[in-house]
Order: C-alpha cells, then structure tokens, then sequence
C-alpha cells in the first residue's frame, strides 16, 4: 500500500466507478442522476453565459479582418460612388484602437460531463489534515465499442457573437499601416451573431480534491472538497482538439454571411486564441462555486458509500473517540475508528466471533491439536520425595471458546501496513449466537460461554511405575487473550493480501484451573502434576508454537474472506 490507505481506496472505488455494470458507483450514473439548479432539477448539463474569449489574433484574425474590411468598404463605396476621386485617398482599415475581431459566446449549453473515465495513478499526499490529491479524467470515453456503452460526446452549443470595428483612413505607401481613421466614413462595428454547435474531443481534466474530517470525537464526519477543475489536452499544458460542427450567422453585412463570413468565422472560433478563450471560460464555469460543491458532495456520498458498504453503517455517535498517535492524520484515524466499530459490532460482517466461526482450515471453534510434547517434569510430593514424570503428552486436544471475542479498541494499533491487536476472550456473557445463510439458508451458531475449556486426553510415564499412566483433563481459563499483529500488501481490492506475523494466545497462570478424569491411586499426584504452572506455561507456549504453523492457512483465509465480503458489498 506505497499510496496509503486513501490510494488503497481510490484504487478499489476508480475499478467501480469506472465500470458501467455496476449500478452503485459508475460515476458517468451518479453525475446523470445529481441534483442541480438547471431547468429539469439535474446538475448537468452546465451552462454559462457571457463567455468573453477576447481577440482572435494571428493568422485567423488577419483573415477575418481583412475580409470584413474589404466587403465592408464595398458596401459602403459603392458602384458609383468608385468614379469618385476623393475615394482614392482612402481606405478601409481595422480600427486602431481595437484591431482584432472579438469573440463571445453569450449562451453556453456544456453537453457531456457525464462521459467520463477515471484514470489510474492519481497524485496523492498525506497532510496534517487528510488527503491532497490530483485526479485525472478522460472525456468522451464510452464510445459504444469493445462492449461499453455509448454517452453523449464533449460538446459546447449556444450563441456566439464576432466582432470587427473598421473605419475609413487616408490612403498611405503600401506596407505603412495608417495610426489612425479619418471621417471621410465614421467607424463602424461589425456585428455577427449565431448559434453554433462544437466538439471538443482529446479532452482531459484534472482535479484537485481534499479529504479531511470535520467535527470532533465521536462526531467526527469525513468531507471531501474540489479545490478546482482544469481542462487540459492529452498532454499536461497542452489544448484539447476543437472542431465545429454547426454554425450560423445574422450579420449586419447579410450578402457575405454564407460565402465568407462563416468560413472565416469557424476558422476563428478553431484558432489559438479561440481555443484558449473557450478553455479558459469553460474552466471559469467549471469552477463556479456552486459547481464545485455540488460536485465535492457528489463524491463525498461516493466515499462516504464506499465505507458504508465495506464497514459497515455507523450510527451518529458511536464512532470510538480515540486520542492515539497510531495513525499519520486524521482521514486516517476516522477509518481505523471505524474498523474499531465493525469488529465488535453484531451486525457487521467483521464481527470478530463471526469471523472466527467461519474459519475452517484450521477450524478455530473449536480448535484441535492432535499432539503436544510437554516433555518431562519433575513434583515434589510431601513424605515421598522428588518424582519424575516423563514423555507428557496431550492427545486430541479440543479448544472451545476462542470465538467467544471482543476487540479492545484501545489495543487496535494501526501501522502503514497494517495493525496491532488485543482480544479479550470470554468477555461475552451472555454468549452470542451468530446467524449466517448459505445458498438462502439460515444457520444459527451458538458462540461458546465462558470460561474458554479445553478437553484433552492425557499420558506420561512416571519413575518407578511400570505401566504408562494416562486419562483424561479438562482445564478452564477464566481469562485469556489472545495478542495479533495483522499485515496487509496489495494497492487495490484485487490485489489484497493479508497475513498473520503474530498470533500469541496469553493467559495468567493462576488464571487456568485443570481437573483430571483418571482412576488412579497416583490421582492427587498426578493432578498435582499437571496443576503445576510451569506445566501450564509449557502448554501455553507448546500450543503457541504449534499455532504459527497455521499462520499462512488463517491469513489466506482472511485474504479470501475479506475480499468476497467488499467484492459483495461493492460489485453486488
């Protein structure tokens, strides 16, 4: 998890969001579906209004200009009026004080924000207050093939108005620019207006988002919030692809509107300076406040969704309050709470004795060992002396209660890569009983009540007895834990893997009370044998050490499990 835990997030929730057969959080369903001020109650389609894209320069504003001062001095010269003399000391020009034609979109209607995809490797760092982020999508992704859907394509429509102020100068040498107009014919704004329809495709954005926490203690709530949205071509720092589709025109110089006045125009709306103002407002409107926050809290339900479904709800106000310094921010330290909820919560799917009845390889309720070696051990007994007893072995050893769990919130120390972990066992009492369905069946389990019991048959050897002493014991342990440490890998949901580098069941000697089930004249000293707590700790770390065995098996099992319960809450 080199990302942290939000990119372990990001990583799992971009798969669904970007994965039209999920119906919870394809996000191309979720933007369709979010509520804004436009006329059908919807955010989008956006719209904007009075788009100044300022003056076309270059080669397109040279064109347009020159052609609209030409058919502008043609309408106002005249077929007579060229025999006039005075016409040849004059001449049409752009007005020097405004030069290039001007360009605005009084109308915007913004179709496609829906069609996107997220793309991977997002730009994630951790703050003193969550997250900071850079999110990257793609526009006008699903183009109905390779099995996708199709949505509607990036594309601007609206009215458009292009402007050329000309006026008439005195005549000069050829290549010197006149300063100024003369009066000989007064300056004039010419005036086209339109609607216009246009593609926008290569089109990217990226988005920088904060996650951060609001509130205090077990009020806390995680927020999420778009700082700003910027449209890019494929390439950071580059435009995207402009073409348009669809234009027309009412000008005031009507006879060139079709023949000329239209070419020239797209050419200006396609043109560098055209580009760059169309970005620059779509942006403006893009990063409208209301824009923003509508979509900050359309993400924020994402998340907060996500968590509800992998976790588990929460009601308001029984998020564990915790003071530790085991996580690195407080993003972080809200969804380790909430991890610190779902264990000892009944109803989550991280319960921990539910979790500990679905094991089964090696089953933990009960949990069996066929041997343990105890070795030899010697016991005083009064009036008789030292006695050795030897080749102590425990056969068939059953463990009942293990599930019988609680999760002591303050031990849940979290690290990068995972956690460490306290489990009181026989906490609860009354006991229990877990309700799980297979193929629609219930099938209720009652969790064992304490004390945690152990049934094992028993068989030593002892000096000076010929026959091999054996029976039956059974130990109660009215308090025990067990200390785990939990290690995850995998940046992403599918490539999750959880292991056991520790797995220590504890408990205090005096703690643990042992009968034996045996007919023996030696009964008192063999009972004072196996009551002895040094044989009890020799127990203890025997099983211990056979547990460890079974490490990789119980995490491959929670790997699986883990995965199928998200996979299920997630993608069902």
């Amino acid at each position: 998890m080199s990302a942290g835990l939000f990119g372990f997030i990001f990583n799992t929730l971009r798969k669904r969001a970007n994965d039209p057969q999920n119906s919870n959080l394809w996000i191309p369903r979720k933007l369709q579906e979010a509520s804004g001020p436009n006329i059908e109650g919807k955010l989008l389609p956006l719209s904007g209004s009075n788009w100044d894209l300022g003056s076309i320069t270059g080669e397109a504003g040279d064109n347009f200009q020159n052609i609209i001062k030409s058919q502008w001095w043609i309408s106002k010269v005249g077929f007579e009026r060229r025999k006039d003399p005075e016409l040849k000391k004059h001449q049409p020009i752009a007005c020097p004080e405004n030069p290039y034609p001007k360009l605005s979109m009084p109308e915007v209607t913004i179709n496609g924000l829906e069609n996107v995809y997220i793309l991977p490797n997002p730009i994630i760092q951790k703050t003193e207050e969550g997250y900071n982020s850079i999110l990257s999508i793609k526009f006008a992704y699903y183009q109905g093939k390779d099995g996708l859907p199709s949505l509607e394509n990036f594309r601007l429509e609206g009215k458009y108005c292009l402007e050329q102020n000309v006026c008439s100068a005195p005549l000069t040498p050829s290549g010197v620019l006149p300063s100024q107009c003369d009066s000989w014919y007064p300056s004039e704004n010419i005036k086209g207006e339109g609607d216009f329809t246009l593609s926008i495709t290569d089109l990217y954005a990226d988005l920088v988002l904060n996650v951060f926490i609001e509130g205090k203690g077990s009020s806390r709530i995680l927020r999420t919030r778009i700082e700003s949205l910027s449209v890019r071509g494929e390439v950071p720092d580059s435009d995207p692809t402009f073409s348009v589709d669809d234009l027309n025109t009412k000008t005031d110089l009507t006879f060139i509107a079709n023949n000329l006045w239209l070419p020239k125009a797209k050419d200006a709306i396609e043109s560098e300076d055209g580009r760059r103002g169309i970005v620059s407002n779509l942006n403006q409107t893009l990063n409208r406040t209301e824009n923003l926050q509508k979509l900050s809290q359309m993400l924020e339900n994402q998340l907060i969704q996500f968590l509800d479904n992998v976790l588990g709800e929460i009601p308001n106000g029984f998020l564990p309050s915790n003071q530790g310094k085991q996580a690195t921010n407080p993003v972080d330290r809200y969804v380790f709470d909430r991890v610190r909820f779902s264990l000892n919560d009944p109803k989550s799917d991280y319960y921990l004795p539910k979790m500990i009845l679905k094991i089964s390889d090696p089953s933990l309720e009960p949990y069996i060992f066929s041997e343990i070696s105890l070795g030899n051990q010697s016991v005083n007994i009064s009036d008789f002396g030292t006695f050795e007893f030897q080749n102590i072995l425990l056969q068939n050893m059953k463990i009942s209660g293990l599930s019988n769990a609680v999760a002591l919130p303050e031990t849940l120390l979290f690290r990068s890569k995972g956690f460490d972990l306290e489990v009181s066992v026989s906490s609860l009492n009354p006991s229990p009983e877990i309700r799980s369905y297979k193929n629609k069946k219930e099938t209720v389990t009652k969790v064992p009540s304490p004390p945690l019991q152990i049934l094992t048959s028993f068989s030593m050897y002892a000096e000076g007895i010929d026959d091999k002493i054996s029976g039956d014991l059974e130990a109660k342990i009215s308090k025990s834990k067990l200390i785990a440490s939990v290690d995850f890998e995998g940046e992403e949901l599918e490539a999750l893997e959880i292991s056991f580098s520790k797995l220590q069941y504890v408990s205090l000697l005096p703690d643990i009370s042992v009968k034996i089930l045996v007919e023996s004249a030696y009964q008192d000293i063999i009972s004072s044998v196996l009551n002895q707590d040094s044989l009890k700790q020799k127990a203890l770390d025997a099983g211990n050490s056979k547990a460890v065995e079974n490490l990789k098996k119980i995490g491959q099992f929670a790997t699986d499990d883990v995965k199928k319960i998200i996979s299920s809450k997630l993608d069902g």
